[in-house]
């Protein structure tokens, strides 16, 4: 280990300064690039999550529109349904 260490100092003893700091440079955009893929991760997966609730919103909606317009239909007659329909064209 120790020699591992003395290796490394002396490679990086005889790296000039620019280097080094292109090194430094490449090491953060490095980091960067880690971070805003870890990011851009976790926005594809809370769309998915968000798109998945919308979508159960969305059916469970669906089915209580169709399960109120099939009561509406069980207990009404046809002539109040056309009253019903008579007024919704009046007011549309």
């Amino acid at each position: 280990m120790l020699y591992r260490i003395m290796k490394n100092k002396k490679k990086n003893e005889n790296i000039s300064t620019e280097e080094k700091v292109e090194q430094l440079v490449e090491n953060v955009n490095t980091q960067k690039r880690e971070e805003i893929k870890e990011r851009l991760m976790f926005v594809k997966y809370f769309q998915e999550v968000l798109e998945k609730v919308r979508d159960k919103k969305e059916n469970k909606t669906a089915k209580n529109e169709n399960l109120k317009e099939q009561l509406i239909l069980e207990f009404l007659d046809d002539k109040e349904m056309t009253t019903i329909a008579a007024d919704k064209k009046i007011y549309n």
